[in-house]
């Protein structure tokens, strides 16, 4: 580093991104449910012709996946849901088609 680089990038150019612990999120799954998530979201939810299973169907399986869902849940087809485990969705609510 020359002189004339402010002292902040000297800071920034000596850490040791080796020594990085990894943050542990509670509520988070190991990575076979993630995986097992993934495949059913790709296949159940984010499908547009799977997609068009009933939506008690896709509610059961978000609350197996740990989603808090209320009564009178509706899922269109094409929807992307990340990580259901963190999911709360309430009484009567629709998700509709292209969701993220």
């Amino acid at each position: 580093m020359t002189e004339q680089q402010p002292q902040a990038l000297k800071a920034i150019g000596e850490l040791d991104l080796g020594r990085f612990q990894r943050p542990v999120i509670e509520g988070y799954p190991n990575r076979f449910i993630r995986a097992a998530w993934y495949l059913v979201n790709a296949l159940v939810f984010g499908s547009p012709v799977l997609g068009l299973l009933p939506s008690s169907i896709k509610r059961n399986l978000l609350i197996a996946f740990g989603a808090k869902v209320g009564p009178g849940f509706v899922c269109k087809p094409r929807v992307n849901i990340k990580n259901p485990w963190f999911l709360s969705i309430g009484t009567s609510v629709w998700i509709g088609e292209g969701v993220w």
